[in-house]
């Protein structure tokens, strides 16, 4: 330091060289103070002050146009300070100060500051035994702000950022240092949108308050924030705040030794959404962890947290059209940084697929998740329950079973019995393992019993049928996304059989599910069967097989069907006169033909046998027979006795969807006028 005196000038000029703070720096320091009779002023200048975050300020001059000395003390009402930034611009602002020397008290305000486009006032008081700092700032534009915290902050190259900040602050402390911040943030029209698209928000408002009060080595934390207008985006979650505010408040210890932040309560409330207390643990350093955790769902309406949270992530998958109802509760417990128990509670819950896959009613359950459990200890039981239900509009009847979820695997606890329209599926097995993974596994063996086929059709909307469906299914596998039957898939309807052999499903439970399988039919009664439909009466008994059949969600992309009289058949065989012209239609043939002449005079003739296969490639289905006729064609009925009636095919090859539009037509048609 370097000090310099003029008598006639009355004149002190004190260099004080480079000075630093703990947070600043000052190059080429210098007071100078002019004593004359009436007027006494001061100015300090200084080459350069550095202030993180703020950078670097040059030719810095603060001017006291009239200096107050009175004892020990000193004063200035009145001062203006000048500086450049190369961030902020040129700077002036307006100052005031007061010191006491003898009580080592200092009082001082500041006004005018710019700082991204708002502006900023402070105020402050010190002594020896405490200080504190006011600060105010107002309309800052976040873009600058941001560019300001470039370092501290960084977003993608090119984010849109637009918006505007408001700021008050407290800093208090005493001689050993800070001890208090209080600090309220207000933000708004926030909007923001990333180069991806991932992450933007519209016209965001939002508002915070936090406070820190030193407690030994730490902090203590109180912080309280809530957003209640504008939209966000986080792909791929969208949410309209005015719909659904957000409040949020959490106390807590901030460990800075530790880099540890031990937060013993917090609760998060969105409107019609969700409320949810917690506590835990959050490490911070190079990644942020939470080691423990506990959160308590008080309430969450289902509808609201499926739309907003679950649905956006479900597109593409079986789940992304439900309609939902009702309430959960829950608790979910971290250790380690891992879930180690969840618990789910859920009453009067409706879920509906509103594609008609599935619908429940008075849903409700106590579901139990627990990562691991001690060797010779089962897991906890898990309950689940319904009223009423039904799967692809087949009703089911009321069930409650008991499970067990551990890691990645569930099985159930016990057989369940459910009932399916005047019938019952009886569940004897099922298990999944690997819940998640690439290698996940399903087991289920079950048993159809005593379903009635008229009630069944009934629901399916199909024409009636008689007799009931009947069968054991075998075990089913599902892993690598493939799922497949071990052993064949028997049902007895018709009063005859149907078995399904080599049934294997291909990401079944995906968007575009792919399924195939060899079907056998044997000794099928035909006289329910087509007496069903409008189709016309056949009697007699049928074979067939379905070889090589590939569906694409759920569609026909490709089989081999033959379908045929029964080897050894010894019942009634006989066609009725609409059945012939159907059949004859299908083939290919000419219709009419019994409409004229003597043979409309018959109602149904007697026939040898009959056969016709479909072999289903590309769109295209290539027809045969029981036999090649002389003139090109294909024998589908070969008549028998008098008046004898064969039906031929001269269609080779037919558009499957234009012969499924044909058997429609065939089967909803009206009777056939006989002229």
């Amino acid at each position: 330091m370097a000090l310099a005196g003029s008598a006639a000038a009355q004149t002190l000029t004190i260099g004080l060289g480079s000075v630093a703070g703990p947070e600043w720096s000052a190059r080429a320091v210098a007071i100078e103070i002019h004593l004359e009779r009436n007027v006494r002023t001061a100015t300090i200048t200084a080459a350069q002050v550095e202030i993180p975050p703020l950078g670097e300020f040059t030719h810095l001059v603060g001017h006291c146009a009239q200096l107050h000395l009175s004892g020990h003390r000193v004063r200035c009402d009145d001062a203006v300070v000048t500086a450049d930034s190369p961030t902020l611009g040129k700077q002036r602002l307006r100052a005031s100060f007061n010191y006491d020397a003898g009580r080592e008290a200092l009082n001082f305000s500041v006004n005018g500051a710019r700082l991204a486009r708002g502006t900023v006032r402070a105020k402050g008081q010190w002594t020896t035994a405490a200080w504190n700092i006011d600060l105010l700032a107002r309309g800052l534009s976040l873009r600058v702000v941001a560019a300001l915290l470039n370092k501290h902050l960084a977003l993608p190259p090119k984010t849109t950022l637009s918006g505007t900040a408001s700021a008050r602050a407290r800093l208090q402390g005493d001689a050993t240092g800070p001890n208090r911040l209080t600090a309220n943030l207000d933000l708004r029209d926030l909007t923001l949108e990333t180069p991806s698209g991932n992450l933007a928000t519209s016209k965001l408002g939002a508002d915070g308050r936090l406070q820190l009060d030193k407690a030994g080595n730490g902090w203590r934390l109180a912080l309280e924030s809530s957003a209640s207008h504008g939209q966000a985006y986080a792909d791929p979650v969208f949410m309209d705040l005015a719909q659904n505010p957000i409040q949020f408040e959490a106390q807590g210890i901030w460990r800075p030794g530790d880099k540890l932040l031990d937060v013993t309560a917090a609760t998060f409330h969105q409107k019609n959404v969700l409320l949810a207390h917690g506590a835990g643990e959050i490490r911070v350093g190079t990644r942020i962890a939470v080691p423990d955790l506990r959160i308590r769902l008080n309430e969450a309406r289902l509808a609201s947290l499926y739309r907003l949270y679950l649905q956006p992530f479900l597109i593409g998958t079986a789940l992304d059209s439900l309609h939902i109802d009702g309430n959960a509760t829950g608790n979910l417990d971290l250790a380690g940084g891992y879930p180690s128990r969840v618990t789910l509670r859920f009453t009067t819950t409706k879920v509906a697929d509103t594609k008609g896959r599935f619908d429940f009613k008075g849903l409700s359950g106590n579901v139990i998740w627990v990562r691991s459990i001690a060797a010779g200890k089962r897991p906890p039981a898990s309950t689940i329950g319904w009223r009423r239900a039904a799967a692809y509009r087949i009703p089911l009847g009321a069930v409650s079973f008991s499970s067990e979820l551990h890691g990645r695997d569930f099985q159930l606890s016990g057989p369940i019995h459910v009932p399916v329209l005047d019938g019952a599926l009886d569940i004897g097995k099922f298990s999944v393992s690997g819940i998640g993974q690439p290698n996940m596994a399903i087991v289920f063996d079950g048993r159809l019993s005593k379903i009635g086929l008229t009630a069944l059709c009934g629901a399916l909307g199909w024409p009636p049928f008689s007799g009931t469906l009947s069968g054991r299914l075998p075990t089913l596998t599902y892993r690598a996304g493939v799922l497949t039957l071990g052993g064949d898939l028997q049902a007895r309807v018709f009063d005859g059989r149907i078995a399904v052999e080599n049934l294997r499903a291909v990401q079944p439970f995906g968007a575009v599910p792919e399924v195939s399988a060899t079907v056998k039919i044997r000794n099928l009664n035909l006289k329910p069967l087509t007496e069903a439909f409008s189709f016309g009466t056949i009697e007699g008994r049928m074979d067939g097989e379905v070889d090589h059949l590939r569906l694409v969600n759920w569609e026909p992309a490709a089989f081999d069907a033959h379908f045929y009289t029964a080897p050894g058949d010894k019942s009634r065989h006989r066609i009725s006169q609409r059945a012939i012209e159907n059949i004859s239609n299908l083939g290919g043939g000419p219709t009419g033909a019994l409409s004229r002449g003597f043979l409309r005079f018959f109602k149904t003739f007697s026939y040898d046998r009959m056969g016709l296969s479909c072999k289903l490639q590309e769109n295209v289905c290539v027809m045969n027979g029981l036999q090649p006729t002389t003139n090109g064609g294909y024998y589908i009925v070969k008549g028998a006795g008098l008046p004898r009636v064969d039906v031929v095919g001269f269609a080779h090859e037919v558009s499957w969807s234009r012969l499924v539009e044909q058997l429609k037509a065939a089967i909803h048609s009206g009777s056939p006028q006989v002229k």
